[in-house]
């Protein structure tokens, strides 16, 4: 005995669940691939934000350097 699709009956309920299974399997791994994606994606992000916290609070301490060394 043959599965559906190598029988030929494309339109029984074997066939039928087989196409769920596959769709059902291709959203899992989509799903998992979009959420790696998003990771890293929220990576790269948050290390920009990061990177212009950091020379926003550099550049406040070295003006705030210079305005202390002119008022010595």
């Amino acid at each position: 005995m043959a599965c559906a699709a190598c029988y030929g009956q494309s339109d029984s309920k074997l066939a039928e669940g087989m196409n769920w299974g596959i769709l059902t399997l291709m959203v899992v791994v989509y799903g998992v691939l979009m959420g790696i994606a998003g990771f890293f994606g929220y990576i790269i992000y948050r290390s920009h934000r990061l990177s212009l916290a950091a020379e926003a609070q550099e550049s406040a301490q070295e003006s705030s350097e210079s305005s202390a060394d002119t008022t010595h």
